[in-house]
């Protein structure tokens, strides 16, 4: 796998897979790409996992030019690779209207569910032996098998067969991804990665926040009130 850069043409990154076999998928987000290949030789399909950065000079640039930067600087690459326990079928990231949401990858598997798997699991940063400084960030330790709770199934019991296409697209509210997987059947929903955050609650108590935003009304132009008189006997004195 080789990552080359458009604009010069030169290999960034690459990496070499022995005896490793398609079907394969790939994803890229930002500074981020997830594939996933067969290992052959371990029977088993993997997902491969490489970020970038620029490192640690910060540029001071109002906005970003490919041609304007340093074409020599090479970016800090981490990579890391993860076991996935069944066949991967169509992966895809979540997209939401100001990218601000946390992106969680879509997985279809051959069981007909479709996988919600949270980016921070596929984060090549997670360490072998966590820190203290790792836990402050919010790393998870590594763990080369990727779980599949059944909680992170979206399609719950709608089983979605032969998909050949998932399609996320931003949704009005920036905590929500519209989700539509296609192939024999369709299937439709949404999804908030980082939670309804920009979302009250079914149970939110309007009538208490009411009372109280009331109360601090009467209370507010009933101190106005006492201070004024209170001026006006100071000022008879």
């Amino acid at each position: 796998m080789f990552l080359i850069d458009t604009i010069t043409g030169t290999i960034v990154h690459s990496v070499v897979h022995r005896r490793a076999r398609g079907p394969s998928q790939i994803v890229h987000s930002e500074n981020s790409i997830i594939y996933s290949y067969f290992n052959e030789k371990m029977r088993r399909n993997e997902i491969a996992s490489i970020d970038l950065y620029d490192g640690y000079n910060q540029i001071n640039s109002t906005a970003f030019s490919s041609l304007g930067r340093n074409l020599m600087t090479v970016p800090i690459v981490e990579h890391k690779t993860f076991i996935f326990p069944t066949g991967i079928g169509i992966m895809t990231d979540t997209e939401t209207s100001k990218g601000i949401t946390s992106k969680h990858l879509l997985i279809s598997l051959p069981t007909g569910g479709i996988l919600e798997l949270p980016r921070a699991f596929l984060d090549p940063r997670r360490p072998i032996h966590p820190t203290q400084e790792h836990a402050e960030e919010g790393l998870i330790p590594y763990v080369p098998e990727l779980p599949i709770p059944s909680e992170t199934i979206i399609n719950y019991n709608q089983s979605v067969f032969s998909i050949r296409g998932i399609v996320s697209s931003p949704a009005t509210l920036e905590s929500t991804s519209l989700i539509c997987a296609y192939g024999i059947d369709i299937f439709f929903t949404r999804v908030a990665p980082s939670k309804t955050f920009d979302i009250l609650k079914d149970d939110f108590d309007h009538l208490l926040i009411s009372a109280v935003l009331s109360l601090l009304i009467i209370m507010s132009y009933l101190a106005k009130y006492l201070a004024a008189k209170k001026s006006l006997n100071a000022a008879w004195k």
